[in-house]
This record gives structure tokens, sequence and C-alpha cells, in this order.
């Protein structure tokens, strides 16, 4: 009986030979390209992290592609809406809407389909500094959540 171990290569399972012969056969055309950075071939697998990596703290950043307002967003009119945007279809569990103090403004999520874009109106908000956290589940099933912040500044 005869084993044979295959491996990944850029997403695609291939036998040794194969994979080889791809490796060895792109050497010299990847040092002319730019370079890109190498994911692990499984998890049992450690990768050599160097300081040219991007390094990602928020699990959830590589998913989300904006949020209305901008996290860190100083804005002299109130925003009517609050959302954020997925860089694949999810679905709004949880939004929590809080003032610096901690009091919670009521959002209602109403009834939602995963989509690309979320966004839900709110109240009139005074000048203040708001927190919004969320949470939210792809089609398949994987959850994630996040916050970020923006403010309402004061009128002159």
């Amino acid at each position: 009986m005869t084993n044979v171990i295959c491996g990944h290569f850029r997403g695609r399972l291939v036998a040794p030979a194969v994979f080889c012969f791809v490796a060895l056969s792109t050497a010299s055309i990847s040092a002319q390209t730019t370079k890109m950075p190498m994911k692990p071939m499984n998890k049992s697998m450690p990768m050599k992290m160097d300081k040219s990596m991007p390094m990602k703290m928020d699990k959830s950043a590589p998913m989300v592609s904006g949020t209305e307002p901008s996290n860190g967003a100083e804005l002299t009119t109130p925003p009517r809406t609050i959302g954020v945007s997925f860089i694949m279809p999810m679905r709004i569990t949880v939004l929590k809407l809080t003032t610096e103090t901690g009091e919670t403004i009521p959002v209602e999520l109403g009834q939602q389909k995963a989509a690309r874009k979320f966004a839900v109106s709110i109240p009139a908000l005074e000048p203040d500094i708001y927190s919004v956290e969320w949470q939210a589940r792809g089609q398949d099933g994987h959850a994630m959540s996040g916050s970020f912040e923006f403010s309402v500044l004061e009128k002159e």
C-alpha cells in the first residue's frame, strides 16, 4: 500500500511531486515579481513573522471595509444613521450605541437579511463622544464583533 501525502499551494490541494515542480519552476519568476506575504501551509506549520508583514490586532478588521461614521470622526452635524460595511454578506445581530458616560441610546435593528452594508437610523444626537459596538454573523455561521467611535462636536 502506498501513502500519498498532499500539501496546499495557494489554496489548492496538491501532491508533493506537483508542489515541488511548481515551487521550483516558479522560484526564478518570483524573484522578479512583487513580493507576496507567505501563508502557512497548515495550522500545525508555524510561520516566521518579520517586520515587513502587516500585523492585524482586530480579528474583524479583514472583514470590515468601513463604518458610518468612520472610526474617530469628529462631526459638526449629528449623523442620521450608523452602520458597518463588510467585504462579504453579514447579518448584524447586536448593535449598541453608548455615550461617553455609558448612557445607552436605543437602536432598532428591525428585520434584516445578510448584506455587505448595514445601516440603521438613529435618533438625533447631542454633542458627545459615542461608541458603537456590534456583533455580526456570516451566512456560513461564523461570528465576529467590533467597535468604533465618533464625536459630535458643539456648534460654534
